[in-house]
């Protein structure tokens, strides 16, 4: 899928000048990443820095959109590719690493309302307390045979095209969210052939879909209240970033890796 938007040029001005004050911050090498780099080829280099307390203010107090929000995270963010071709999840990861590295340490605090009592609760957790699914596939992207003559070829939803759905309107919308991992079709057209998909091969791309998710589990918090048992996920990338299926086996013959 082919959306053009440069992260750069599309932050707003308060954003940019934080972005310039923090020339001099360290820039930390990323070794590790719940998608094992696959989708940047050999040879990907990514770093990131702290926040300045300067940004850390302006992100607090500027009425930023969730889309400006998640710019100016990526702003602190260096690939040896464009930015925001970031896997969606390693881009939440990265955004925790840069909200710790901050403070120092590796402890983070996680506020959630009781879903019994209501309370608001914190709790402390350490970047140990969170379990990332790891990509478990050999390479990218993965290839689908919808038929005889046709494949879609589906990778890690980019950070640049989560941006695109949230800004459209479409994260909701689950044909959308597949035909923005589609890297051989333009989205529309991606889009209009999921939709026309018919019987198991749904099922295969649906199983796709799984290989490819590389989220969170959720973490079990008891409230300090009422002592009820919460399960709260952490996946959404404003929980975490901004600083304070079926069972069924796919049809492997459809399903190849490139």
């Amino acid at each position: 899928m082919n959306i053009d938007s440069p992260i750069e040029d599309s932050l707003p001005t308060e954003v940019k000048s934080a972005v310039g004050s923090s020339v001099h911050l360290p820039e930390i090498d990323i070794t590790e990443l719940p998608s094992k780099l696959l989708p940047y080829g050999e040879g990907a280099k990514i770093t990131y820095r702290p926040y300045t307390y300067g940004e850390l203010l302006q992100f607090n107090q500027s009425k930023l959109s969730k889309s400006d929000q998640f710019k100016r995270v990526l702003s602190g963010i260096n690939t040896s590719f464009p930015v925001d071709d970031l896997s969606y999840f390693d881009f939440i990861y990265i955004g925790l690493l840069r909200k710790i590295s901050t403070f120092g340490g590796d402890k983070f605090t996680l506020t959630f309302g009781c879903s019994e009592c209501g309370k608001s609760n914190n709790t402390y957790l350490g970047l140990t307390d969170l379990e990332f699914q790891d990509i478990e596939i050999p390479s990218l992207p993965v290839i689908l045979d919808v038929d005889d003559n046709t494949h879609i070829e589906i990778s890690t939803l980019t950070i640049k095209n989560y941006l695109f759905l949230l800004d459209n309107d479409l994260l909701t919308d689950k044909t959308a969210v597949y035909a923005a991992s589609v890297t051989n079709m333009e989205f529309n057209a991606a889009k209009d052939l999921i939709s026309s998909l018919t019987g198991d091969i749904i099922q295969d791309l649906e199983s796709v879909d799984a290989m490819l998710y590389l989220g969170i589990k959720p973490i079990d918090c008891t409230c300090s209240s009422c002592d009820a048992k919460n399960s709260i996920s952490i996946d959404e990338p404003g929980v975490l970033v901004s600083p304070f299926r079926g069972s069924s086996v796919a049809t492997r013959s459809r399903i190849r890796f490139g």
